[in-house]
């Protein structure tokens, strides 16, 4: 009799690891399918985004960068933008930086904001505050190069698509 009771116990200590080791195993398959959809997402969403700087101009003491939307997503999300200047002048390095992003305009030395969006060449009327595809976000930047140097501006999207841009000034 006391081996049926020894025994007992021991198939339900068996049936209980089976059932532990199988709902952990369930678990960890819907945790793997769950980041390979949100994987699979995010790159659905690089692959239709495009970004494109069609301009660049300095007006009193201002970058004004021209970023385009080309691709199929709209954007809002700016300050998890990015934005690294470069210029030099006779072959050295005289600037080289990340510039933080600020929502005030015009913006600090040394920060830049959106001034505003426009749709071929006029304000946006539509999702203010949104760049929607081929809308023009204009990028007012708080720096000023140097007379005859050669500069380089790159924009990250929040996702990490970018836009390289190189100019004299």
């Amino acid at each position: 009799m006391e081996n049926v009771i020894v025994a007992t116990i021991c198939i339900a200590l068996i049936f209980f690891a089976v059932l532990s080791i199988t709902d952990t195993t369930l678990s960890s398959a819907d945790d793997l399918f769950e980041t390979w959809a949100e994987m699979r997402g995010r790159l659905q969403d690089n692959e239709t985004t495009y970004i494109d700087i069609t301009s660049v101009e300095v007006i009193s003491g201002h970058l004004r960068i021209h970023v385009e939307n080309k691709g199929a997503l709209a954007f809002e999300d700016f300050d998890k933008w990015d934005l690294i200047l470069q210029w030099e002048k006779n072959k050295v390095h005289t600037f080289m930086g990340w510039v933080p992003y600020t929502p005030s305009d015009p913006p600090a030395t040394g920060y830049w904001t959106v001034q505003e969006i426009q749709f071929e060449g006029s304000p946006e009327t539509i999702d203010l505050g949104i760049l929607n595809p081929g809308e023009t976000a204009v990028l007012r930047v708080g720096a000023n190069p140097q007379k005859k140097s050669a500069v380089r501006a790159l924009v990250a999207t929040g996702n990490g698509i970018t836009a390289l841009y190189s100019w004299e000034s």
